[in-house]
């Protein structure tokens, strides 16, 4: 192998490295970012929709355009169509689902710091 194609290697390799240490970086600060918008904001949102990220963890979306994530299994904690309200400088939030009458209804409280 000659000397030219070491040294374009060396250069490919290293921005590679570079690149995925600037999108660890990133990835990091903007899960911060969320966590504290999350934390900051009062809302009152529903869930329109779920899916599984790779099995690992369960994504609930809200009309609002936080995520909050629970771990499987999910069973009944949190359902497509339920309330989400949460109050500001807090991680905490409760849970309304609607009752036989289609009116909301408390159902329960989690405290998430684990949001995106």
């Amino acid at each position: 192998m000659s000397k030219r194609n070491q040294k374009v290697i060396y250069i490919v390799t290293v921005i590679a490295v570079l690149a995925i240490i600037v999108w660890v970086v990133w990835i990091q600060q903007k899960g911060q970012s969320q966590q504290r918008a999350f934390f900051e904001k009062d809302f009152n949102s529903i869930v329109v929709r779920s899916n599984s990220f790779f099995g690992r963890t369960i994504e609930f979306h809200l009309d609002n355009s936080f995520t909050l994530y629970f771990s499987p299994p999910v069973e009944n904690r949190i359902m497509v169509g339920d309330s989400v309200v949460k109050e500001s400088g807090s991680y905490q939030y409760d849970v309304y689902r609607k009752n036989r009458n289609n009116k909301f209804e408390y159902f329960s409280s989690y405290l998430g710091d684990d949001v995106q």
